[in-house]
């Protein structure tokens, strides 16, 4: 019988599942992505590890992917065709308006190998404190990305939404380091369209406001905004969520899942 079958995670918290998965020595996801990529790759799996690396460093178009590892893109889109379409490692995505399309790595637990532990395997394996320590302090990271495509789901079936994309793109006239922007989602229904930002922490209802006053400026960017959307959000808990309701805003958080 195997260590997860072993396991009764049913009445464990997060930070007790990764701690079995993920930081116990031979812990059963330790070689977990090796093993993956060796059975679907074999021997010639170097650029099959480099590109989502790539990617989960935040190299996530083609262009920019090439450029990390000093190749041409056509050198790697049969590699990332394969990742993509084959192994379903990654997948493409593209905004909600604009042609600019990215990749991103499927799983979050995936993006954190590539991420935190590939490049630093050796001190994985001997577990040393001080990489442990930083490890487990970039996990809520990877927790907010895996609670987004949650609420994502969520709120498809919820507002029986038609088309889901999340939304970036550029600043005009903003300084370098602030001339980007990313909203989390805008959903459009058969009736109406609906605007979210994603908050993996618990919220007022004056935090919550603050977010969404962001978020109607951030639409503001767009060249072809939905100015008739509704705005939300959706967070791991909102307190007062019926007096913003009232308001006209769309809130949910993990009590409504």
């Amino acid at each position: 019988m195997s260590q997860i079958v072993q396991f009764t995670m049913n009445d464990k918290g997060a930070d007790e599942i990764l701690e079995f998965l993920l930081f116990n020595v031979n812990a059963p996801l330790e070689d977990e992505v090796n093993s993956i990529l060796a059975q679907e790759f074999g021997n010639s799996r170097g650029l099959y590890y480099s590109i989502p690396k790539a990617i989960a460093q935040g190299k996530n178009t083609l262009s920019s992917t090439a450029g990390s590892l000093n190749i041409s893109p056509t050198s790697i889109t049969r590699q990332v065709k394969e990742l993509k379409d084959y192994s379903e490692l990654i997948e493409g995505e593209r905004p909600y308006e604009g042609k600019r399309g990215i990749y991103r790595i499927v799983h979050p637990l995936m993006e954190c190998w590539f991420s935190e532990i590939h490049s630093h395997y050796s001190d994985y394996i001997a577990r040393r404190p001080d990489f442990i320590d930083k490890l487990r302090s970039n996990l809520n990271t990877y927790y907010g990305r895996a609670f987004e495509r949650i609420a994502r789901e969520f709120l498809i079936e919820k507002l029986n939404l038609i088309e889901a994309k999340r939304q970036w793109g550029k600043i005009k006239g903003a300084e370098r380091g602030e001339d980007t922007y990313e909203i989390g989602l805008i959903g459009k229904g058969k009736r109406e369209k609906t605007v979210f930002e994603f908050k993996w922490t618990g919220l007022t209802a004056a935090a919550t406001e603050r977010i969404l006053y962001k978020l109607r400026q951030e639409l503001a960017y767009m060249r072809n905004p939905p100015n008739d959307a509704k705005l939300g959000v959706v967070a791991r808990k909102i307190d007062d969520k019926e007096f913003l309701r009232d308001a006209g805003f769309v809130v949910h958080d993990m009590e409504d899942f």
